[in-house]
């Protein structure tokens, strides 16, 4: 990259090496240039990877200052946006409904925080708060341009909010505010995906942050189109470059673009080893690192390990394994390696390490091999409630029978027909569209309490 970079005046082509395209380089594409020094330090703990790429580094954003028509955005320039996203205006832009100016000036602000940390680190301190106060004007000028002083993000796409909240584009107050509106987002696209190569990586995982995990696991693991599991139902063993490079019936998406081997919505699997396996946050280097997973009645089940330079850090648990509720877990700490367990539900009754009783679920550990039990504060067994789909509610007879005793109504949802037209709405939600449905308040109450005394019956194995 940096080769492409000095016969280019600091800009990274489109591939490195560039194969004769000599095309302007973009955001995110192009941020290549900081991001991945950037993160192999994170992974390696080596100060010689940013030192080697240092000017690199910043002749890539000397290149984006010299070619944006905004100051303190990136504006005015050909851009891929959220390429591939599902929720473009126009069906033949690839580039989807998620400003393009908007994003390349999220990952300008993003590479030059990237560069005041490398100078820090290095011992540049002029470098340092030059790129600081870089960052900081175009943060600015981001909120100016795209964000309310309410916290009102002004472009409605999951992807939109999706940045905002992974690179804390507004207050720590005004957080809430943008994951109420992703969430409201999602509920219009039935909570399916409409994210491109931009916002697949991070929608997940802002989801998990800020306390929407259950939503984030429905996303990963719906099935129908768009969803990874989609292309895994089909057949796929690799990752598609669309959501559905492949058709329903084994046919090639005619599009074109249909690369069947392509990383890209593939970056999910960071969200998986940070939220599932529970490998959080890490200093870099990984000498140490926080153990925090996040459980889930649909995985039962979940095993893995990362093998960083000090050796193989393994996980292995299984929620809900008897009648206790009980959460077994197996961790393996390489030599060297300190990590800060904070497990979830455990503050109550203690958690045995190694048959040695810890007072509750934040502690740490150090070489060895470590099996934990707790019975967590509260079980994570699922119940239906007033929020569930009909539908769902509907595919179990068992419920269905004891809701239909205390409101008949709920036998107009038997019909096939009803169920489709209606199946994806709550039953507050019907009771407030189709005047034909009385529901009274006394009746409501009396199917909340059926509802939260059920399980759904989908813990995987």
């Amino acid at each position: 990259m940096a080769v492409e970079q000095d016969m280019h005046d600091g800009m990274l082509t489109m591939y490195a090496p560039d194969m004769g395209d000599h095309s302007d380089g973009t955001a995110v594409w192009g941020d290549a240039a900081t991001i991945v020094p950037w993160n192999m330090y994170q992974a390696y703990g080596d100060k010689a990877i940013l030192r080697q790429n240092y000017s690199a580094m910043k002749s890539w954003l000397a290149w984006v200052g010299r070619q944006t028509k905004s100051k303190h955005l990136w504006t005015g320039c050909f851009q891929f946006g959220d390429w591939l996203a599902l929720d473009s205006e126009n069906p033949a832009m690839p580039t989807g409904k998620t400003e393009e100016d908007f994003v390349a000036s999220v990952y300008y602000y993003y590479s030059s925080w990237i560069m005041s940390q490398t100078a820090a680190l290095l011992g540049h301190p002029a470098d340092a708060e030059k790129y600081g106060k870089q960052a900081q004007a175009i943060k600015q000028a981001i909120q100016a341009e795209y964000i309310t002083q309410n916290g009102r993000v002004a472009i409605d796409t999951q992807t939109a909010y999706a940045l905002t909240l992974y690179f804390k584009l507004v207050p720590e107050d005004k957080l809430g505010r943008v994951v109420n509106d992703l969430v409201k987002r999602l509920a219009k696209d039935d909570d399916h995906l409409q994210t491109g190569f931009v916002g697949t990586p991070f929608i997940c995982q802002v989801l998990s942050k800020y306390g929407r995990h259950k939503l984030a696991m429905k996303l990963f693991m719906n099935e129908d189109y768009p969803s990874w599991l989609y292309a895994v139902n089909l057949g796929a063993t690799t990752v598609w470059e669309r959501w559905n490079s492949v058709l329903p019936y084994g046919s090639i998406n005619p599009q074109g673009m249909n690369s069947l081997n392509h990383y890209s919505i593939g970056a999910i699997m960071e969200w998986g080893y940070r939220y599932l396996l529970g490998i959080s946050d890490h200093a870099p280097g990984y000498q140490k690192l926080v153990f925090a997973p996040q459980f889930d009645y649909r995985l039962k089940r979940v095993s893995g390990s990362y093998e960083s330079s000090y050796g193989k850090f393994s996980v292995a648990y299984q929620i809900e394994s008897d009648d206790e509720h009980t959460i077994k877990l197996s961790l393996d700490v390489p030599f060297g390696q300190t990590v800060e367990v904070r497990l979830p539900r455990a503050a109550k009754n203690g958690v045995l390490v190694n048959g040695e009783l810890r007072s509750n679920g934040n502690f740490k550990l150090s070489t060895g091999h470590y099996e934990l039990t707790y019975q967590p504060d509260e079980d994570y067994i699922e119940r239906y409630s007033l929020e569930s789909p009909i539908g769902e509610i509907m595919q179990d007879e068992a419920v269905v029978s004891k809701l239909a005793q205390v409101a008949e109504v709920i036998n107009f949802f038997r019909d096939p027909g009803n169920r489709e037209n209606f199946g994806k709405m709550s039953l507050p939600q019907v009771a407030n569209v189709l005047p034909f449905i009385n529901i009274d308040a006394a009746t409501m109450k009396q199917i909340s309490a059926i509802l939260t005394a059920t399980p759904i019956n989908k813990i995987e194995n």
